[in-house]
């Protein structure tokens, strides 16, 4: 594997436009995001770590069976997308993607080392869905009870949409997230104009 810079840009060289951005483009978007979760978070590594992360992009099986053991997921993804940051051989986050249909997708994170690289997986992950299938939303369940993840979802913009009740692995209520494809538009953009 090749590191993140020297990745996405051999991939856009090649014609692939799904990873276009170096872990360096993210040093400094929404920085008090990356501090919040600092401040939040045990387990934050600085940004001299994400400059050895390594995307994984070619091993779905692999990513998705780290990201379902970290979501204690037992049923089966289905057809998936699956993209992770794997620091000196170890996964530290992940994404899958699934249940699309043509307008929406289900999205999964796992993160277990919070850094900078996250930020440019998140984006990719978004990229993905919006530019390369072409979904307007993607949607996160998130059980009421883990606030650390619907804190990081927030975040990253994801928006309340609605409560389903009792419908927790602990009979825990869960929030629907939504994440929205103009939104990542904005994004998009801000990066555009700071290059």
């Amino acid at each position: 594997m090749l590191a993140f810079g020297a990745q996405w840009r051999k991939m856009e060289s090649e014609g692939n436009h799904l990873m276009r951005f170096t872990v360096a483009d993210f040093m400094d978007v929404k920085p008090g995001v990356i501090a919040k979760l600092a401040r939040d978070a045990d387990f934050y590594v600085g940004a001299a770590d994400a400059a050895t992360d390594r995307l994984v992009f070619d091993e779905k099986e692999r990513v998705g069976a780290w990201v379902a053991a970290q979501a204690e997921q037992t049923a089966p993804w289905g057809s998936f997308y699956a993209l992770g940051i794997e620091r000196r051989g170890e996964l530290i986050a992940g994404i899958v993607i699934n249940g699309m249909n043509g307008s929406n997708a289900t999205v999964h994170f796992a993160v277990k080392r919070l850094s900078k690289s996250f930020v440019a997986l998140v984006h990719h992950g978004a990229d993905y869905c919006f530019r390369q299938c072409g979904l307007r939303r993607v949607t996160g369940l998130v059980e009421s009870d883990n606030a650390k993840a619907l804190a990081l979802d927030a975040h990253l913009g994801f928006e309340h949409e609605f409560t389903m009740k009792r419908a927790g692995s602990k009979g825990q209520d869960v929030e629907v997230l939504v994440f929205w494809r103009e939104h990542w538009e904005d994004q998009e953009n801000f990066l555009r104009r700071k290059r």
